[in-house]
């Protein structure tokens, strides 16, 4: 999961923390305000890089792999998800054929993201894999990047950057 202090450095934001002793402690949360023009779909699909292909995505929570998969269709991808690294390679296995790059998430219950890549590899030692987290990239993130995958993106990632990345992946 994101830490909160994450999401709102990502949206250009602030928190400011107020604490008393027997009293309690405060936490506000600053957001920019988006006006009606700047939050227009339209505009947003409008700038995205068109895209084709099939992406897996691999990641334990729901909200994210509907998310993600509603943003990934408006610029024409094909979208199969999985919710754990078993499922995802067990998908990879009998569709790899038809699949163009995997979008693997590295913190997950049942298998994670390092063994899932590497399960992944032994099929198709050719296979993209972009890594995602919500968290910061760490040694293990650097050890599979250096073994061939693709980049890494931490999470929560705006669109436009995901679609531009998956463009010259897929």
């Amino acid at each position: 999961m994101q830490p909160v202090y994450g999401i709102v450095k990502d949206h250009d934001g602030a928190i400011t923390v107020s604490s008393e002793v027997g009293k309690g402690t405060i936490f506000k949360l600053y957001l920019p305000v988006i006006t009606q023009s700047e939050s227009g779909k339209d505009k947003v699909t409008e700038r995205l890089p068109r895209g084709k292909g099939c992406i897996l995505l691999i990641d334990d929570e729901p909200i994210i792999n509907e998310t993600t998969s509603k943003l990934l269709r408006e610029p024409g991808y094909t979208v199969l998800m999985t919710e754990n690294g078993r499922e995802g390679l067990e998908l990879y296995k009998t569709k790899h054929k038809k699949i163009n790059l995997i979008l693997l998430d590295m913190i997950m219950p049942v298998m994670n993201g390092y063994d899932t890549f590497k399960e992944v590899k032994k099929v198709n030692p050719n296979a993209k894999i972009l890594l995602t987290s919500g968290f910061a990239q760490d040694a293990g993130i650097n050890e599979l990047i250096l073994e061939g995958a693709c980049g890494f993106m931490e999470k929560p990632c705006r669109i436009d950057d995901l679609s531009r990345m998956l463009k010259d992946l897929a």
